[in-house]
């Protein structure tokens, strides 16, 4: 708080009076209350600033507290002096001085009592002072070619003050300024001088600044502060000379006027590489921003596409000088250098018209070389490689194969992307290749989107054409592990766990494009009866060689395909029609002989799944009982799955068939048909041979309840409708009550204790149909049948459970 009252408040209290000093000469020119003559207005000015430059002195000396303020006030006093010759000159109001050359003369004169104030008092803070707001007061008023040359005279001041005591602030200030008040100047008063004025002026500017650096004091400075007032004076030199203020409008010679000062630049910094006229670090600053401005040039005045492979090699000659050199402002420079080749090289900047592959070719090998520099520049984190790779791919792919035709393209893009990356994972000197490693490691997503357009442009390839990327889909699958590893080592993501996502997603692209290949070159759809089945048994057996289950799981898919080409085909191929079915036996047998990579137990549940579909598909188009094709699969099905103590594959291959079989019969065939039996009788002894073999394994419950279920219901459905139709409804309940004692006794036999509980429910619905509706609806005889049937079932069980009571209960 202290600081800012004592320092900053003075400061601001002299900018605002200055500022009010210089409008009170723009009032009096306009207000009837000061008609005095230009030299009373000026004296007055003058008066002023003597008596605050006296009262300042006085303070500094009065009291040490008082040092600071009344240097401030001096400087301040200095400075309205200044602007009160100037504007003995050109403001009219005030106007005592006729001749430029007097004026500028009294200025040189002011400006030298403002240095020798602050030479005396060597004070950085008075010299800061005095410049800054003689160069304020310089701008405010139009002022023609005069001010311009009040500003040179300041710039030299400060350029001296820093050179004599080291001031580098006020240095770098004066250039600032110099150039800035030029800028505001033209800005406010564009036709207050002539464009030869302007450009001398710049040139002047820039001629003593960079002169100044040549002095032994200015070379004794530290290298980074020459560094920044040789890139401040070289850019607000060019941009103040290409461009007019404010209206940014660039000249018609700005290429030209770029290209030369470019080339002025470069000279230069070959001059300043000996090390006689500059520092030689000056050389990396004019090189750099001389090839920049002269790139700029090249890119205005260059037509067609030679400009993009210009700026491209540029950009890499900039890197290679920052490499050499360092410095971030030549990495930015080349950065950018490179982003504008790239720009150039859209047909949009060059009339819509798009450049020969040949050059497309020649811009990415440029880029790939600019992968190398980035790679091998130690200042950059390697990741950035990554960033050109992905423009040498964008090039190849949109520049060149895409201006090929489709198999000449899918075919190159596919054999560039397979041989760089072979070349990183094989080549055992392959790190003398720098930016290899992000070209390979790149080309993972270009196989991606090469294998995209080789599925939209498949139907233009032959079958020989479209070996190549077929190929080159396996071989990326093959090293996908190696490039995990090379991905995470660039990364340097040591702590990565082991993935194999890439391989699954090649091998998915792989299968797709095989099936999009064999569905184009295939005469008749109905080929996927056989192929199918082959390629999926071909994949697992793939998967078995490598022992990476990847290769192997997508290829199952083929197997559906097979499937679905039965229900299409089936119909007009009647022995092809068998061909799924067998192969997914022989893959089941291959399964069950030790091809276990994949997840058997399901593996072995699916295909089982996918053979009833075919087998039941099929039986329904090919016979007229397909219901026991399924029940004779079944209860094949039934002895294989308990061979090998499967239980998927025993629900998908045994009970799924034999479920099928008997809704097929109840549905499909007639009420009197005693065939229609079978499947319901094999559903129910199937069940009783799981519940004695299985009964204490909990993993075969499912399906011994799905066989019981199913078994139960048809059964009592189809007797129910045989009887109906038999006998009018006559006997249904005499019906029920032997088959629930037939049911009794069997769970008696087997022990099977649902069995008993089944047939005693069951008998107990014969009961009711009896009483409810028998007793009703049937003749004498009929009743009595009726009640005498039940009758002796009951009595029977109630003997059985009399006689096998201990039994019984040794059950419970």
């Amino acid at each position: 708080e202290l600081n800012f009252g004592r320092v900053w408040l003075v400061r601001i209290g002299v900018v605002l009076l200055l500022t009010g000093l210089i409008f009170l000469s723009t009032y009096a020119y306009k207000n009837w209350l000061f008609h005095a003559g230009a030299a009373m207005k000026v004296s007055f000015f003058m008066i002023i600033s003597l008596a605050l430059t006296g009262a300042g002195l006085w303070l500094e000396n009065w009291r040490e507290g008082f040092r600071q303020y009344g240097r401030v006030l001096a400087s301040g006093g200095l400075a309205a002096g200044y602007y009160a010759i100037y504007a003995a000159h050109f403001v009219p109001s005030l106007k005592l001085i006729n001749s430029p050359i007097l004026e500028g003369v009294l200025l040189t004169f002011w400006a030298g009592i403002i240095l020798g104030y602050a030479v005396w008092k060597k004070s950085r803070i008075v010299a800061v002072m005095a410049i800054g707001l003689a160069f304020y007061g310089t701008i405010v008023n139009p002022s023609g070619w005069l001010s311009l040359f009040s500003a040179l005279l300041l710039s030299s001041a400060g350029i001296w003050l820093m050179l004599r005591y080291r001031w580098v602030s006020i240095g770098l200030g004066v250039v600032a300024a110099a150039y800035a008040s030029h800028a505001f100047w033209l800005g406010l008063y564009p036709g207050e001088t002539v464009e030869s004025v302007r450009l001398t002026y710049l040139g002047c500017y820039w001629l003593l600044f960079t002169a100044a650096m040549m002095v032994p004091q200015a070379r004794k400075l530290p290298e980074r502060i020459q560094r920044w007032m040789a890139a401040l004076n070289n850019s607000a030199a060019w941009y103040l000379t290409v461009f007019a203020i404010p209206s940014l409008m660039p000249h018609a010679e700005i290429g030209w006027i770029s290209l030369g000062m470019g080339l002025l630049w470069i000279g230069l910094a070959a001059m300043a590489r000996t090390g006689k006229l500059w520092h030689p670090s000056l050389a990396v600053i004019f090189g750099y921003q001389g090839l920049l401005i002269a790139s700029l040039g090249v890119l205005i005045e260059a037509t067609g596409y030679t400009r993009f492979l210009v700026l491209a090699v540029e950009a890499c000659v900039l890197m290679l000088g920052a490499r050499n050199f360092g410095g971030i402002l030549a990495r930015g420079a080349s950065a950018l250098t490179f982003l504008v080749a790239l720009i150039t090289a859209f047909p949009e900047t060059n009339g819509g018209i798009l450049a020969p592959w040949l050059s497309y070719a020649a811009l990415a090998a440029v880029c790939a070389a600019y992968t190398g520099i980035v790679r091998r520049d130690e200042a950059v984190n390697n990741m950035m490689a990554i960033i050109p790779a992905c423009v040498t791919w964008l090039v190849l792919g949109v520049g060149v194969f895409n201006q090929w035709q489709s198999p000449s393209a899918v075919n190159g893009i596919w054999l560039l992307a397979v041989s760089v990356m072979l070349t990183l994972m094989l080549w055992k000197q392959s790190h003398r290749l720098p930016g290899l490693h992000e070209l390979a490691m790149i080309s993972v997503p270009v196989a991606f989107v090469s294998g995209w357009w080789y599925l939209r442009e498949h139907n233009d390839l032959l079958l020989w054409q479209s070996v190549i990327p077929l190929l080159g889909t396996g071989v990326y699958w093959y090293m996908s592990p190696r490039l995990s590893t090379a991905w995470d080592d660039m990364a340097q993501n040591k702590q990565a766990k082991k993935s194999t996502a890439l391989e699954w997603v090649f091998s998915v692209l792989l299968w797709l494009m095989v099936a999009t290949t064999a569905a184009h070159h295939m005469q008749d759809s109905s080929g996927w009866l056989v192929l199918g089945g082959i390629l999926a048994i071909f994949g697992h057996g793939m998967a078995q060689l490598f022992k990476r289950s990847s290769i192997g799981g997508p290829a199952l898919v083929f197997h559906l395909s097979a499937l679905m080409s039965v229900v299409e085909y089936g119909n007009f191929h009647p022995l092809a029609g068998w061909v799924p079915a067998l192969l997914l036996v022989v893959h089941l047998a291959l399964v069950d002989r030790g091809w276990r990579l994949l997840d058997g137990g399901v593996l072995m549940g699916a295909l089982a799944f996918c053979l009833t579909c075919a087998v039941g598909t099929h039986a329904f188009q090919e016979f007229d009982r397909p219901d026991l094709t399924l029940t004779a699969l079944g209860l094949v099905m039934t002895a294989w799955a308990y061979r090998c103590r499967d239980t998927s594959m025993m629900m998908a291959g045994a009970v799924f068939p034999l479920l099928v079989a008997c809704v097929a019969t109840v549905l499909i065939h007639g009420s009197l048909d005693w065939l229609r039996y079978l499947p319901i009788l094999s559903a129910l002894l199937l069940h009783a041979f799981l519940w004695r073999e299985t009964k204490t394994d909990d993993h075969w419950k499912p399906s011994r309840v799905i066989l019981l279920i199913t078994g139960l219901v048809t059964l009592i459905i189809a007797s129910t409708v045989h009887v109906e139709k038999a006998f009018n409804g006559s006997g249904l309940a005499i019906c029920w009550a032997l088959l629930a004692s037939l049911l009794f006794c069997a769970g008696l036999a087997i022990r099977c204790r649902p069995y008993r509980l089944i047939g005693m429910w069951w008998l107990a619905a014969a009961v009711l149909h009896v009483v409810c509706i028998d007793v009703m609806r049937l003749g004498t005889l009929g009743r009595i049948l009726s009640f005498i049937t039940l009758g002796l079932v009951l009595l029977a069980f109630g003997f059985l459970y009399n006689k096998f009571q201990e039994t019984i209960r040794k059950f419970l």
